[in-house]
């Protein structure tokens, strides 16, 4: 290993704790297929320009793309847990579902991507919810990999699986946020490529 590589000792903490990995889907790309839309969801009230997000059809496939890297801090090995933070326009009635699609490839430094994985997230509503109000889908199952190291880089894919029998909310689902809670053993490495 180089001198570069054993820079920046770093205090290790012993007991391990949650964190995100986010992914702003401000920061994500879209391509030429089936994109979401982009519309603004909240505002002043008085006119002002607002606040935007994407909006994810309740009868199309529309997905974005993204990429992320696990932190230093992540306790290698650990699992992953996918999930999303989203909004939804209109009142949902009790028993109404929406169902989201995430299709993931990762690969450690110096290896092979291995073959895309699609996992899935669903949230069925209890006609208690409101507009406006922050709520969260996790992902089943989550990722497990004891060989997964820090700096690990995963390429996804963010879609609403609308057309699929269980998703039977019939409006946009305003999607603010992917997250990856993962566990931290830490607050970074030893070395620059290695815990």
């Amino acid at each position: 290993m180089s001198d570069r590589e054993r820079e920046g000792n770093v205090l290790r903490i012993g007991q391990l704790t949650w964190t995100d990995l986010r992914v702003p889907l401000s920061t994500i790309k879209v391509g030429a297929t089936n994109p979401p839309d982009f519309v603004k969801w909240n505002d002043d009230g008085a006119g002002s320009a607002g606040i935007s997000a994407y909006h994810f059809s309740p009868t199309v496939i529309e997905q974005v793309h993204f990429d992320a890297q696990l932190p230093h801090a992540y306790h290698e090995g650990s699992e992953i847990q996918p999930h999303l933070h989203f909004l939804l326009p209109n009142v949902p009635t009790a028993g109404q579902r929406v169902r989201f699609g995430l299709e993931y490839s990762y690969s450690n430094v110096d290896e092979q991507y291995s073959a895309t994985t699609i996992i899935y997230a669903e949230r069925t509503f209890d006609g208690t919810e409101t507009i406006k109000t922050q709520y969260i889908a996790g992902f089943d199952p989550d990722i497990l990999d004891p060989n997964m190291k820090i700096s690990a880089m995963f390429s996804c894919r963010l879609f609403r699986d609308a057309t699929h029998v269980n998703d039977t909310y019939p409006n946009d689902v305003i999607v603010l946020e992917f997250d990856f809670h993962y566990q931290s053993d830490g607050i970074g490495s030893e070395y620059v490529f290695v815990k």
